[in-house]
């Protein structure tokens, strides 16, 4: 059985959020155009629920080149929230 571990920061999990850029309409992906980012934060160990965890998107004129540069900006990004080096957004409530 395969097992994914997440990384675990300051007690939250991150789980990066990787997808293709979609078309202006939103129709199709575009591997091609690069990938958007978002990460969810999880209080680490528990099951993710709407109370208990929150998906923060990166600006949507952050489109990455390579997955794996995606990845790790969304990481990033996840421990910049918790560290609430990032205006706007919290995870005060979780």
């Amino acid at each position: 059985m395969f097992t994914t571990v997440l990384p675990i920061y300051k007690g939250f999990e991150i789980q990066a959020l990787v997808y293709p850029n979609r078309s202006a309409d939103g129709s199709k992906p575009r591997h091609s155009e690069g990938y958007d980012v978002a990460v969810k934060l999880i209080r680490a160990g528990a099951e993710p629920t709407q109370a208990n965890s929150r998906v923060f998107k990166l600006s949507p004129a952050t489109v990455f080149s390579a997955f794996g540069e995606a990845k790790r900006a969304a990481e990033a990004h996840g421990r910049g929230i918790i560290d609430g080096q990032v205006p706007n957004e919290t995870i005060a409530d979780l």
